[in-house]
């Protein structure tokens, strides 16, 4: 007797650009995106391709400029402040951010699994840019505020170290 034949299931619908960098974003890889629209004013501007790298909504400093996945497709946005808070009692607490353009505009507050990745560079006519944020360097006040005292003390004891 015959195997019997296997039905398949019909192919899914084409993803669109932004699932194609959604998936490669929360993969791991870095990404390169034509810019579409003037959002970011004089920062990067319509047709120029952006180096996007993966970014956990964690490590998101205020003057990052994100891919943020939101209504029709991604923009581009600068984090204008994060806030760490909780949906409901109980919930996980997950980050929030306030993204907006350079250009002006309205800020919009996110969550932070919207962000997919982080503007690292821009490639104009050939020669790629790095897209440094704003507080490439936190201070002491914002290390603390971040990751406590406990991680300022093995700064503080490690800088020491390196010192002898």
């Amino acid at each position: 007797m015959l195997p019997r034949p296997r039905t398949l299931a019909p192919p899914p619908d084409p993803p669109r650009a932004l699932d194609l960098t959604g998936w490669a974003l929360r993969r791991g890889r870095a990404v390169r995106v034509l810019v579409q629209g003037d959002a970011m004013g004089a920062t990067v501007s319509a047709g120029e391709w952006l180096l996007v790298d993966p970014v956990t909504p964690s490590l998101l400093l205020a003057g990052d400029v994100v891919l943020a996945a939101l209504g029709a497709g991604p923009e581009v946005l600068r984090v204008v402040s994060i806030e760490l808070r909780r949906s409901a009692p109980g919930d996980v607490v997950a980050a929030w951010c306030t993204l907006r353009g350079d250009g002006g505009g309205e800020a919009r507050v996110v969550e932070g699994a919207q962000v997919i990745g982080r503007v690292v560079g821009v490639d104009r006519e050939g020669v790629i840019l790095p897209l440094a944020h704003c507080s490439a360097r936190p201070t002491t006040v914002e290390w603390v505020l971040r990751f406590g005292l406990g991680a300022l003390a093995l700064v503080v004891a490690l800088a020491a170290l390196l010192r002898r």
